[in-house]
């Protein structure tokens, strides 16, 4: 499904709705009308979702790439207490966003299962 195609029904069915005279075809087409916007909020979630997960998981690839730079750095100096303390603290951030993007990814999965059930009706 994509977001032209269902703005483009969408002003299909207003042109529609507006030149039918029979109230059944009206209220028909104005319940359509509304399952397609709704589906596009749901569209538009999703993407959103998406967009913040990515975001999340660019995060979390540069933190690892500075942790690994953090152990190379670490391997050639010889103080061992505030290298774990910063490692602990890159990893904690990483398990953290981790957990964000999991929850993210879930919010998704379910917007995906509403948006299908919906097309099913």
């Amino acid at each position: 499904m994509d977001r032209r195609t269902l703005q483009a029904d969408i002003a299909r069915l207003e042109r529609q709705l507006a030149a039918l005279r029979d109230d059944a075809a009206r209220r028909d087409t104005d319940i359509i009308l509304h399952e397609k916007r709704r589906t596009l909020s749901l569209l538009e979630d999703m993407e959103q979702n998406i967009s913040r997960c990515t975001l999340r998981l660019a995060k979390i690839e540069a933190t690892l790439d500075a942790l690994a730079l953090t152990l190379r750095h670490a391997q050639t100096q010889q103080s061992p207490q505030p290298v774990e303390e910063t490692l602990r603290r890159q990893l904690d951030a990483e398990v953290t966003a981790i957990q964000d993007t999991a929850r993210d990814l879930q919010a998704f999965e379910e917007l995906r299962a509403q948006m299908l059930a919906q097309r099913t009706r």
